[in-house]
């Protein structure tokens, strides 16, 4: 018995390592690179620390985002038309003290411009015979504009421009004079800064529906431009032949105003020459 125990413990000690020996690895390191190998999930092919290719673990998968909110279009932003210089209406009682037109305004408009402070002032007096009148007596009407802008001291403001004219008739006949309603334009056509002034009137003495006299004045800073011509008068309404005026001969001035005046004049003339 005691020799088996012997024999045993002889094959351990040879079965044993020796203790100078070291440890072969158990496996090599595949090349994760090689032969279409790959890595499966969540493994990812990599160097590791001795700059060797194998399936090392991945970055760890990164919080789900919420999906951003969709951008709200932006607000539609109102475009004037080319040229165009925004300007307002104003009563009586706004206007500012010193800035006179001799008679009772019937449109006034301000506006901001090169100029500063900007006011428009426009009015007309149509005058009526009296009952004592004889047929031979004349009347006048009177057409008033100016054009005011604020200066430092404002009790002396800056008259840039100033319009008169009149028109005479006896009184065996109608005498009128208006503003033609859709004349008044605001613009700055040579984009130089300084609005231009549009407006328009007619004039007549009449015993019948003959046209009268119609003027367009173009207004800029202390130039003045003008068409002068006649009503027109159509068969019927504003879409019926033309049965008398309608023409005009512009200003000696249009032959120096910069481009596209006239062209903006004549259409405006072109627009509001009717007489009905």
């Amino acid at each position: 018995m005691t020799r088996i125990l012997h024999i045993l413990g002889a094959l351990a000690l040879l079965a044993a390592p020796a203790c100078s020996e070291k440890s072969a690895p158990s496996s090599e390191v595949v090349d994760c690179r090689n032969d279409g190998r790959g890595c499966t999930a969540p493994f990812e092919c990599s160097r590791n620390d001795q700059q060797k290719w194998e399936c090392l673990p991945g970055e760890p998968p990164a919080d789900p985002v919420a999906p951003a909110d969709p951008v709200a279009p932006a607000a539609p932003v109102e475009e004037k038309a080319p040229g165009s210089i925004a300007w307002k209406q104003i009563s009586r009682e706004q206007i500012p003290a010193g800035m006179t037109l001799g008679v009772k305004p019937s449109h006034a408009y301000e506006w901001t411009d090169r100029n500063g402070k900007n006011l428009l002032l426009a009015g007309v007096v149509v005058p009526s015979c009296a009952p004592s009148a004889a047929p031979e007596d004349i009347i006048h009407s009177r057409i008033r504009v100016a054009h005011w802008v604020e200066s430092d001291d404002p009790e002396q403001p800056l008259l840039k421009r100033q319009v008169k004219d009149k028109h005479s008739c006896d009184c065996l006949a109608d005498l009128m004079s208006e503003f033609k309603t859709g004349t008044f334009q605001l613009t700055d056509l040579d984009q130089d800064g300084y609005a231009e002034i549009t407006f328009g009137y007619s004039m007549n003495c009449t015993t019948d529906v003959s046209p009268g006299t119609f003027k367009l004045l173009l207004l800029e800073d202390t130039d003045k431009y003008i068409l002068r011509g006649m009503q027109r008068l159509r068969e019927r309404g504003s879409e019926g032949e033309v049965i008398a005026g309608g023409e005009f001969t512009p200003g000696k001035s249009f032959a120096s105003a910069p481009p596209g005046f006239l062209e903006h004049a004549s259409a405006v003339w072109d627009r509001t020459c009717d007489m009905f």
